[in-house]
Formats: structure tokens, sequence, C-alpha cells
């Protein structure tokens, strides 16, 4: 390998990633859906899941602050591992890297690697499927919006992919921290 050049997989995940944003850009339908999954669906989420888990019948502020406390928790920590990995190792955005433009722009703009939303969102889905008897729509709005960030042009695969991989195994890690201590 050429020192500076990237491995194979790299390629493909860039080609296979471009490819999606392009088939994204060239339908109306699609561009929507993409930005609403990427950008939108997201709030829907956190809206439905605290909706969920505080208007259950139980409507014990005791068990409100605890649940918001967990909520938190899991999902400051999710995205705290997501930032070290991406400071670690600084990828740039696809739109960045190769000058086009995307379909939405990220409000702060951080590392593609890994991607916080999919950290975000799969650490949701995953502390819901616990206790909410939603938990397969939140896992199935947790992979809409990673593909979603792919197709608006912001991700690669690979960033989806990995968040989603953080976002499932920290809140485990944390609950079995915590669970050790207590």
């Amino acid at each position: 390998r050429i020192s500076g050049s990237s491995p194979s997989y790299m390629n493909i995940d860039e080609k296979i990633s471009r490819s999606i944003h392009e088939t994204t850009k060239k339908s109306w339908a699609l561009r929507h859906l993409a930005v609403f999954c990427a950008d939108d669906l997201i709030w829907l989420m956190i809206g439905l899941g605290l909706g969920t888990e505080l208007f259950d019948g139980r409507g014990e502020i005791y068990e409100a602050f605890w649940l918001i406390s967990w909520w938190g928790l899991i999902l400051f920590g999710s995205w705290f591992v997501t930032f070290l990995i991406g400071r670690q190792v600084k990828r740039l955005r696809p739109y960045v890297k190769h000058k086009y433009q995307p379909l939405i722009r990220p409000f702060i703009e951080t590392p593609s690697f890994p991607s916080a939303h999919a950290t975000f969102v799969f650490a949701l889905a995953v502390f819901l499927t616990i206790q909410s008897p939603l938990a397969a729509w939140f896992l199935m709005g947790a992979v809409f919006v990673a593909l979603g960030r792919v197709a608006v042009g912001v991700h690669y695969l690979s960033d989806v992919f990995v968040g989603a991989v953080v976002g499932s195994v920290v809140p485990w890690a944390l609950a079995l921290m915590i669970w050790t201590i207590v």
C-alpha cells in the first residue's frame, strides 16, 4: 500500500455511500424522505420515547426523575465516546472531502467518524427496548436516521455503522458498571 492512500475497504465504503447520496439527489421523494430521516426523525423518536416512558400510567415524580437521569447518562455517555473517537480519527465529512453539496449541513462541523446521530438514536433505541412496547419501531427508526445521514451526504456507511455499534454497546456497558457499583 502506498503511504497516504486509503485501504480498499474505505474506497468501497466511499463509493457505496456516494452512490446512495447520488441516487437520493435524483428523486424528489427520496430527497425529502432522506432529509426527514436524517434531521427530523430523531426529534420524533425523543418525543415518543419520553412520552411512552413518562406517561405510562405510573405517574410518580420519583420515577420520572430517575428515568430522565438514566436517559441523560446513557445519551451523554454514548455521545462522549463518539466525541473521543472522532477527536482521534478526524475523518472529513464526505461532502468536504469530495467537494459536493450535501442535502443538509450539520449545525456544527464535527468529524464524520463515527456518526453522533447514529450513536445517539441507537443508544436511545437500546435503552427503550428494555421498557417500551414500541421497541421494534425505535430500532427501525434508528436505522432510518442512520441511513438518512448517508443519503443526505453528511456521512459514510462506516460512520453510521460504528456510531450504531457505539450507541448499542455503551448503554449496556454503563448499566453494567452502575449495577456492579450499586
